[in-house]
């Protein structure tokens, strides 16, 4: 964990090992955690997609098909990513977010830590860039 901090400056850093020991700890929220699909298409197209090969199973549809709820394509669905015993694709470990018991967590912690550091990544290098912003010029008047 400390090598892959070291490469972040120290505000970052702080930033990081907040969140790291929040979700470690399993401090954080609950809907922190989850992620909703809003505006999902209709579970025949999915399935239809599936079966052609057209797409790849998505978490949110795959609990969609197993509630046996009837699912209209304006329908949201939560869910949050359970422990599980071996690494398995998102679609496998997604759960519903009514399921959550924050009595008995279950959240995958590597999972979201992973996550977090894709995150860092990807905005940390957006914030380094060397590339200065255009300086504005003066206006005679």
């Amino acid at each position: 964990m400390h090598s892959m901090l070291s490469r972040y400056p120290p505000r970052q850093r702080a930033i990081c090992v907040m969140t790291l020991s929040a979700a470690c700890a399993r401090r954080k929220a609950e809907r922190d955690l989850m992620k909703t699909a809003s505006s999902m298409g209709s579970l025949e197209k999915y399935c239809q997609k599936i079966a052609g090969g057209g797409r790849n199973r998505a978490a949110a549809y795959e609990l969609a098909l197993a509630s046996g709820r009837a699912y209209k394509p304006s329908d949201q669905i939560s869910h949050y990513i359970k422990a599980t015993p071996k690494k398995v694709a998102a679609y496998e470990a997604a759960k519903l977010a009514s399921d959550f018991d924050p009595q008995n967590r279950d959240e995958n912690i590597d999972y979201y830590l992973a996550k977090l550091d894709e995150l860092v990544k990807k905005f940390w290098g957006l914030a380094t860039s060397n590339a200065k912003a255009p300086q504005q010029e003066s206006l005679a008047l």
